[in-house]
């Protein structure tokens, strides 16, 4: 590789330059699950009590 100017980088441009890809993707995801878990638990709770009319109601309004 001719990088000039990068200093330490220059050695381990292709492991170093994923990286912070690679940790974007995984924070992404995982906010993703939480939110999911999230929905899902309120979803839950929304059938016990009334018997997921909230989420006919929500497919109604479309």
């Amino acid at each position: 590789m001719d990088q000039q100017g990068m200093g330490p980088l220059s050695e381990t441009s292709g492991a170093k330059r994923e990286q912070p890809a690679n940790e974007a993707r995984h924070r992404f995801m995982t906010d993703l699950i939480e939110r999911a878990k999230k929905r899902a638990k309120r979803r839950m709770k929304d059938e016990k009590g009334e018997k997921g009319i909230t989420y006919v109601d929500l497919r109604d309004a479309r």
